[in-house]
């Protein structure tokens, strides 16, 4: 088994030598590698080595490469290569991007006009309605798991990353799903994930709410002390209207959002796509621009 810092300098499976480590999340470290054999630069994220001994998380990583591998789409990063080390360790291999994430860029507050929240959003409303028709579930959407990526020429391309907590609609039955086990940021937790309901699109169209409301408003909807606390108030407790956080936001931008934050599932909009659409059309006919916006809601 490899540690990071055994792995710094080292050529893994005489394929990628690692440069640099970009960062250690729960489940597993990520690197900066040069390919040897084509001379680019990729990403490895390699399970730390005491889960490596776990079946089920060895179980969540692998479907984590399936789910990207089959959700193939302009805004989803790409991935090259599942595999274990010699010992065991799986790795992913996988585009490595270039830009900050959402939630650094929208840290301390900051406020999104609507223009930039659908150019933002509506990309990954085009990636997550393929993900749906293909039966799967992100569960994981928040700032943290959105790109601004970078090309050579500095267009934008935004990435929707993580798929380490999907879920596969028709199966019911795995243990990386079951009742009671409640994975993913309580925050952008739909209702329905608390209380252990059958999941569909609309749980994602939740999270989808949840995060246009904190681009527009500088805040998530239901805060707390714990997660049970947080849960309890994104099934009992009414959203706090956006115009009261923001004045410059419409009405007809806030009946979107309103509308994919609602308890219910059947009354929320049928698919990201329906939800990027009914959010760009409140963006047109409520006439938003950049200009409507002060330069304090922007910085």
């Amino acid at each position: 088994m490899y540690s990071a810092e055994q792995l710094l300098g080292f050529t893994l499976d005489r394929k990628y030598k690692i440069i640099r480590q970009l960062g250690d999340g729960g489940m597993a470290y990520v690197f900066a590698a040069e390919r040897l054999h084509i001379g680019d630069l990729a990403a490895i994220k390699l399970l730390h080595p005491e889960l490596a001994q776990d079946p089920l998380k060895k179980r969540r990583f692998q479907l984590e490469a399936y789910t990207t591998a089959a959700v193939k789409h302009p805004n989803v990063i790409s991935i090259y290569d599942y595999d274990e080390t010699d010992s065991g360790q799986p790795y992913l291999v996988l585009e490595l991007l270039n830009g900050a994430t959402l939630s650094n860029y929208i840290k301390r507050g900051r406020m999104l006009p609507i223009p930039r929240v659908v150019e933002i959003i509506t990309p990954i409303c085009g990636a997550l309605n393929l993900a749906h028709q293909k039966g799967i579930l992100h569960r994981d959407l928040k700032p943290s798991n959105i790109v601004l990526h970078r090309l050579e020429d500095s267009t934008e391309v935004v990435k929707l990353i993580d798929f380490g907590i999907v879920k596969m609609l028709n199966d019911e039955s795995s243990p990386l799903t079951q009742q009671g086990f409640v994975v993913g940021t309580p925050e952008y937790l739909s209702p329905e994930r608390y209380m252990g309901q059958v999941l569909d699109a609309r749980s994602d169209i939740y999270s989808l709410g949840v995060l246009v409301y904190r681009l527009l408003t500088g805040k998530v909807p239901f805060n707390g002390q714990t997660a049970t606390e947080i849960l309890q108030k994104h099934i009992k407790q009414p959203v706090p209207p956006l115009r009261l956080l923001n004045a410059a936001i419409s009405e007809e931008v806030e009946a979107v959002v309103l509308k994919a934050l609602s308890k219910k599932p059947a009354d929320r909009q049928s698919t990201a796509m329906v939800f990027a659409n009914e959010l760009g059309e409140a963006q047109i006919s409520s006439g938003d621009t950049l200009d409507h916006f002060s330069s304090s809601t922007e910085g």
